[in-house]
């Protein structure tokens, strides 16, 4: 990237904000390190015409199981994060789902 001048580097975060009863301490940590490095790498690498970009998701809603104790918070807090006040949704769990069956017409 640095003989071409340009590039760019795409890194995949996460909000990291604290939420209480979830222990996800260690996590949160593994984020915030992400951002730090590419925060450097942006200052390092700016110069040479390479971008270091982070694509930061609050969560993927329909990950999280029905039954799943707090889960409404979770998807609450996730929505209301949002600028637009909606959540991501995942294409794989459409995919997953068995095709219906194909009928040929009739002639």
């Amino acid at each position: 990237m640095i003989k071409q001048k340009s590039g760019v580097i795409l890194m995949f975060g996460g909000d990291g904000d604290p939420l209480p009863d979830y222990s996800i301490g260690g996590f949160q940590i593994a984020l915030a390190a992400l951002e730090s490095l590419r925060r450097q790498l942006a200052s390092e690498l700016g110069s040479h015409g390479i971008r270091a970009v982070s694509l930061r998701t609050g969560g993927i809603i329909d990950t999280i199981p029905e039954d799943f104790e707090g889960g409404e918070a979770i998807v609450e807090s996730i929505v209301q994060g949002t600028m637009l006040k909606r959540g991501a949704r995942s294409t794989t769990s459409a995919r997953l789902q068995p095709s219906p069956p194909q009928t040929t017409p009739a002639p």
